[in-house]
């Protein structure tokens, strides 16, 4: 049975070796809203993205989620990456090429509510991820925040 927090949850492993389709399916299998034209356009770039990036780590013990919906808050974070004990919050803008301020802050947001509204995040490190996907840029440099909260903030 799915949890009903979550559209998707599968081990990363399972995740690399599924058909992009069939992933697609479980999504609108578990979505109670109508989907649109551009929520399967989106699910289907984040699948293909995070299929082929991902797989360095096909091999880790690790989890990933889609449409993680936040505890008592109803925010839904695109996709959470449980991986070598770090918790990635990843918010996709398919189809963006620049990184807008308010989206740095919803990221941040879903980072926060994670750390301070679940309770198997509050020990956990926390990196939030935003990703436009037709920028041409990208940074691996995070920086810890100024709160000591164990919540990462980009550079």
């Amino acid at each position: 049975m799915m949890p009903n927090r979550c559209l998707y949850i599968s081990t990363l492993k399972a995740f690399l070796a599924e058909n992009p389709l069939a992933i697609l399916g479980a999504l609108h299998n578990n979505y109670h809203g109508e989907t649109l034209t551009t929520t399967d356009e989106a699910w289907k770039g984040e699948i293909d993205i995070l299929q082929e990036v991902l797989l360095p780590w096909k091999e880790d013990t690790a989890q990933i989620i889609f449409e993680y919906e936040i505890p008592r808050l109803g925010k839904r974070i695109d996709v959470v990456l449980l991986l070598r004990g770090i918790v990635f919050c990843l918010e996709f803008k398919v189809g963006q090429k620049d990184a807008l301020q308010a989206d740095v802050e919803q990221v941040m947001d879903y980072a926060l509510d994670l750390k301070n509204f679940h309770r198997f995040s509050h020990d956990k490190v926390i990196v939030p991820v935003l990703i436009p996907t037709r920028r041409n840029s990208s940074t691996t440099e995070f920086k810890p925040s100024v709160y000591e909260d164990q919540v990462y903030n980009r550079c």
